[in-house]
């Protein structure tokens, strides 16, 4: 019967790591295609490393470790699902941000503002962006040159000159000046 569970556990983990080069190569695919913003592959390759632990602890280790297994193996799936589940696709006309809550499309004139946090894990930025938010990471692959490509495109459908405006600051992820009311924002 171990036997059994331990063929099972290979082919999971042979179906896991299929599932991740796919993934990959489908991120690649889009990225050839269109200007994209997603999550750092390395969430994806934490994630599978994690879900492939906590499954073989949960399945062969014995006593309550098995829902520390559990445990672990759902923050492996957290972290893939968010890497299949965020992007920001853009382009000259405006960008689309994909969460699991809904697409929604933009339009460059709708940035308000920007708020750039210095965290522990790097700079975290949250665009504000009509009555919504979006939040962005230093780590995330593309973000440097989407918000490079937003402040840009935002001055030309506004028909604002970008050497009147008060300069970015790349290096920190400064791009945008800060709304006046974020506080009522999420």
């Amino acid at each position: 019967m171990f036997y059994v569970f331990l063929a099972l556990f290979c082919a999971c983990v042979f179906g896991l790591c299929f599932l991740v080069d796919r993934l990959l190569s489908r991120g690649k695919k889009q990225a050839a295609d269109a200007k994209t913003v997603r999550q750092p592959r390395r969430s994806v390759v934490i994630g599978v490393i994690l879900l492939v632990v906590g499954i073989y602890i949960a399945l062969f280790v014995p006593g309550l470790l098995r829902v520390g297994g559990v445990v672990i193996a759902l923050l492996g799936a957290v972290l893939l699902l968010s890497f299949c589940s965020f992007s920001v696709q853009y382009d000259d006309e405006g960008f689309t941000c994909r969460t699991l809550r809904g697409e929604k499309r933009y339009q460059y004139n709708q940035i308000r503002g920007e708020q750039a946090l210095a965290t522990r894990g790097g700079i975290t930025v949250m665009l504000f962006v009509g009555d919504d938010a979006v939040e962005l990471s230093e780590a995330m692959q593309g973000v440097r040159p989407f918000l490079s490509h937003a402040y840009y495109a935002r001055c030309r459908q506004l028909n604002i000159d970008p050497e009147t405006c008060p300069p970015p600051a790349p290096e920190a992820l400064v791009w945008f000046e800060a709304p006046e009311d974020t506080d009522s924002n999420p």
